[in-house]
């Protein structure tokens, strides 16, 4: 009789065993399904991106990015220029605005204290300045970065190129003082074709560096107008220049470069960069990656890349509804696309800063329009419609409010 019983909790024992393993299979199956199927459609969604003719890996970007055939490379030229920098310490050129502490207004004059240390300044830098002013005259710019390195690749001219840029606004400020707005116009053009060598970087860190390298150089152009009596030439000249530099605005390079990074997130374990400071962020991550999740999660982190890419040539007030679109977007994903709730906000805040600066650019030719007005009509425009179409294309709205 014991026999018999045993012999029934046995078969109950291996009936549940059975079971278990029954579960435990399909368990391991389905999710052996799903993670193929995520796989297969991320490698869908690269090739895809491909055939838009954009790159995926470290290796296609870094070929990517490249000069036109036989053309000259001005980043040789700028490298060169930079390399000659003479760098003050801080508390001697504490003095002096934008590479110091001082702050001056638009029509504001230069003390004649501060304008000796500004041309002291120039004259231990005419070197890298004249360099400057012969590399911009070269069309195309690549500068040798190595992205195969993937978010590892070292960035290190934007610094120099952002000081380089600093000490041409002084020599811009200099020639304002002296009354020689035509040696001004022409260093604030270079000015503008230095900022513009980061146009086709594709990196958004180097987008924004150019970015900022534009505003000075519109700050240099307002303290120019503000500062001195201009002809219509010179301040056509002037509007030309804004005009390119809108034209030539878009930081798509950065989006394409970003996409990339991301889509070689999973193989290259790039998620370790995001998450790196909070050790919970990483575990999540990495469950994602075992599970497959982190494949959906790229797919609709590249989707919303490519509305940002998009949106980079529309007008400032159309990129802003893109903005607010891409945010919501981004507010209806749940904690399965963990990566893109983290990286998303910083990439439509990006597109925010380039609206501003889209902005910046329109209001300067504004100005320069009524200025022009004033000059033939001897009075400022009623209204902002007047100065079209001698002055401006069509009447500027503010995208921010109509």
């Amino acid at each position: 009789m014991n026999e018999n019983i045993d012999h029934k909790y046995s078969t109950k024992s291996l009936k549940c065993w059975h079971v278990l393993l029954g579960i435990l299979i399909l368990i391991i199956a389905t999710w052996a399904v799903y993670y193929m199927q995520a796989k297969a459609n991320f490698q869908q969604a690269c090739e895809k991106i491909r055939a838009e003719g954009y790159p995926i890996t470290y290796a296609e970007l870094n070929d990517w990015y490249k000069l036109p055939p036989g053309e000259e490379n001005a980043a040789e030229k700028i490298l060169d220029a930079m390399s000659y920098y003479n760098e003050w310490d801080r508390e001697k050129r504490k003095p002096l605005p934008v590479i110091g502490d001082k702050e001056l207004s638009l029509d504001e004059s230069y003390e004649p204290n501060t304008l000796q240390l500004a041309e002291e300044f120039l004259s231990e830098n005419q070197q890298m300045l004249d360099l400057l002013h012969k590399a911009a005259k070269i069309k195309h710019c690549r500068y040798p970065i190595d992205l195969e390195m993937g978010f590892y690749c070292v960035l290190d001219h934007l610094a120099p190129l952002k000081e380089a840029v600093k000490s041409l606004y002084i020599e811009a400020c200099v020639y304002i003082e002296k009354n020689q707005p035509d040696k001004a116009i022409a260093t604030i053009k270079i000015m503008q074709a230095i900022a513009h060598s980061l146009s086709n970087e594709p990196s958004l860190i180097s987008q924004l560096v150019r970015i900022g390298c534009n505003d000075l150089t519109i700050s240099a152009a307002e303290r120019l107008i503000s500062r001195s009596q201009l002809s219509d030439i010179q301040l056509e000249r002037i509007a030309d220049m804004i005009k390119n530099m809108q034209n030539s605005l878009s930081i798509s390079a950065g989006f394409v470069g970003e996409r990339c990074f991301m889509m070689s997130a999973l193989k290259n374990d790039v998620l370790r960069v995001y998450t790196d400071r909070e050790i919970w962020l990483y575990v999540k991550c990495v469950a994602m990656k075992i599970t497959g999740l982190a494949y959906n999660d790229l797919i609709i982190n590249a989707e919303l890349l490519k509305d940002a890419l998009n949106a980079c040539d529309l007008s400032p007030d159309k990129q802003l509804k893109s903005v607010e679109a891409i945010d919501k977007k981004i507010d209806s994903l749940d904690m399965t696309h963990l990566v893109s709730k983290i990286i998303m906000p910083a990439i439509s805040g990006v597109l925010e800063r380039n609206v501003k600066h889209k902005v910046h650019l329109r209001v300067a030719q504004t100005a320069i329009a009524a200025q022009r007005w004033r000059l033939k009509n001897g009075k400022l425009p009623e209204n902002l419609n007047q100065l079209v179409p001698d002055y401006l294309d069509e009447p500027p709205i503010d995208p921010f409010d109509g």
